[in-house]
């Protein structure tokens, strides 16, 4: 049976949290207090619905993990429609939300015991392949207890079409896409900004540090917001690119239709996937990214748990391991296999001077936990005796993998870089392509900080404008920092 609980923070010392007004969703039959800018799975979270999916094949619990889009650990039925993002779906009056994948519920699903009955592999489809009739009743009855949910309530009509032309197309609008549609209009051209987010931002609408002259991301993102509108930036939030066709559009899937997009010039800015660690039982949840955990505690103002032991030792790890105390969350310690602290020294040792241990050259072998994250197992890297640290909240601080579809779609050329969990898209120094018409920046190049993002996109939105006009006689402004 859940149990909810309010887990909120209505009062902080440093800020305020824009949810929007008060409303009601239904869930699973329970009416739950929401706000209207709060995604689904963060209003779920805050009555403390920590199971918001199963997994396909053997049923085990999913929790959030990066509230970007990109895990689909959040998936849910939606008033009807199954297979939703919740994360990125901000809640409606009324709205009618169900968990999807289990019998009888997700919080209870007895399916669940297959991870058990199969504890190493569970190879169906070369299971009873005769004789024929008992074959059929193992699909059918595979077909029923795996996937991700029912057909939609009511059937789907075709989604209205729109084309439309645009000068600079620029995909993505965390800090490299916002600079670099500025830059695209710094450069002479008409730009239109796209993300599949609800707001502006990416992953800074949860960042609580500094940055370029502001007090910390979501100041930054609010600045940048008045200077889209003052330079005429169109921007279209909630629109998701389906891909890039031969044909030689753009397809935006946006406010239930498809707009089909020519552009002269497109910037991608798609940023990284936040990877999860490689261990056993990493998929339990409570297990956050370190974005992950900070736009929910710093966008959304959500206290998540009692006590968090951060994997990684960066300076988004120290960040979160000095701000989580400040709304309730006793930080056990720091994990990281590397021999040095990779983020602010000193910052590590206002840390560690709190009696917050960063166990260097140490790492994680597995959660425990069978339905539940209650901490994990730490060992030497070159060996020894193992450390179980009891926490029931985990954040796991590590560099993303960059994305590259869209770019390898578009004809750019793509490089599997070992280390960097995947393949990187190639570029020159303003994210030039192969291509000529396709620019790429930020996180999509490898890991890099807010602000080296934010002068990287205006670089690339600058070079694409210029390249519509060979001929303007005014000097190129590569290598110029925009205002914060």
């Amino acid at each position: 049976m859940q149990r909810f609980r309010d887990h909120r923070i209505y009062t902080h010392h440093e800020r305020e949290f824009d949810r929007g007004r008060e409303i009601t969703i239904d869930f699973e039959g329970h009416p739950l207090r929401a706000f209207s800018k709060e995604p689904v799975a963060v209003a779920l979270y805050a009555w403390g619905v920590r199971v918001a999916s199963r997994s396909m094949k053997f049923h085990r619990p999913r929790g959030l993990f990066c509230l970007g889009g990109r895990c689909m650990s959040c998936l849910a039925r939606v008033d009807g429609l199954p297979s939703v993002r919740t994360c990125r779906v901000p809640c409606r009056d009324g709205m009618k939300v169900r968990r999807e994948n289990a019998i009888p519920q997700a919080t209870d699903d007895l399916l669940h015991t297959l991870d058990f009955v199969f504890p190493r592999t569970l190879h169906y489809q070369e299971m009873f392949t005769r004789p024929l009739a008992l074959n059929k009743l193992l699909q059918k009855s595979v077909r029923m207890f795996s996937g991700a949910g029912d057909l939609p309530d009511q059937p789907l009509s075709a989604p209205p079409l729109r084309e439309r032309e645009v000068e600079v197309l620029v995909i993505g609008a965390g800090p490299a896409g916002i600079s670099a549609a500025l830059g695209a209009v710094e450069g002479g051209a008409k730009a239109v900004l796209v993300d599949d987010a609800p707001e502006l931002g990416g992953h800074l609408v949860g960042w609580p540090e500094p940055l370029l002259g502001a007090a910390d991301g979501p100041a930054w993102i609010a600045a940048q917001h008045t200077r889209l509108e003052q330079a005429g930036v169109e921007t279209l939030l909630g629109a998701e690119c389906i891909g890039r066709y031969r044909e030689g559009f753009w397809a935006l899937h946006h406010e239930g239709g498809l707009v089909l997009v020519r552009a002269k010039r497109v910037v991608l800015a798609t940023g990284a996937y936040d990877q999860p660690p490689l261990f056993a039982n990493n998929d339990l949840p409570n297990l956050f990214s370190a974005r992950g955990l900070m736009k929910l505690t710093n966008r959304w103002g959500i206290c998540p748990a009692v006590a968090c032991t951060i994997i990684g030792a960066d300076d988004a790890a120290l960040s979160l391991a000095e701000r989580l105390p400040e709304i309730g969350v006793r930080v056990l310690g720091l994990v990281t296999e590397s021999t040095k602290i990779d983020g602010d020294p000193d910052r590590a040792e206002r840390i560690q001077s709190r009696g917050v241990p960063i166990f260097l050259g140490h790492r994680v072998t597995q959660a425990i936990g069978d339905f539940h994250l209650k901490g994990l197992r730490l060992e030497p890297v070159g060996g020894g005796e193992h450390v179980d640290a009891r926490c029931d909240l985990v954040a796991v601080s590590a560099p993303g993998a960059p994305s590259w579809e869209l770019a390898a779609q578009a004809g750019a050329e793509v490089k599997f870089v070992d280390g960097q969990h995947g393949f990187v898209s190639q570029a020159d120094a303003v994210g030039r392509t192969r291509t000529g018409d396709v620019f790429v920046t930020g996180e999509m190049l490898g890991p890099c900080s807010p602000a080296r993002a934010v002068s990287h996109g205006w670089d690339a939105g600058v070079a694409a404008a210029f390249d519509l006009r060979a001929n303007d006689p005014r000097p190129a402004a590569r290598g110029h920092t925009p205002e914060p």
